[in-house]
């Protein structure tokens, strides 16, 4: 029924929008804490290092997960968060499943 409908790909496209806002919150969170518990443990210059280390690298994994979801560069577009980008995610779910109720209905 999902192929022949079309459902399919807008069911992939939420899931895969979802998902990723979730991976991006996530990655976020991390950071957050390896932050804090660089400052709040012991701030050595070692341990700076290793921090700048571990949100370069986090933030890589950031920007490719952003092209992967959009297709564009992040700077190519307006700056959002992980929760913002499920938000919006979950409007254009809701937006497609009524217009599918409406032309089915």
């Amino acid at each position: 029924m999902w192929i022949t409908t079309g459902r399919g790909r807008d069911g992939y496209q939420t899931l895969r929008e979802t998902f990723g806002g979730t991976l991006l919150l996530a990655i976020e969170v991390l950071v957050a804490a390896d932050l804090l518990r660089t400052i709040a443990v012991e701030p050595t210059l070692q341990n700076v290092g290793i921090l700048g280390l571990i949100v370069a690298i986090r933030t890589f994994l950031s920007f490719s997960l952003e092209i992967e979801i959009d297709g564009v560069p992040p700077w190519r577009r307006a700056l959002t968060s992980g929760p913002e980008r499920m938000a919006a995610a979950a409007v254009r779910a809701r937006d497609r499943t009524a217009a599918s109720a409406a032309e089915d209905g």
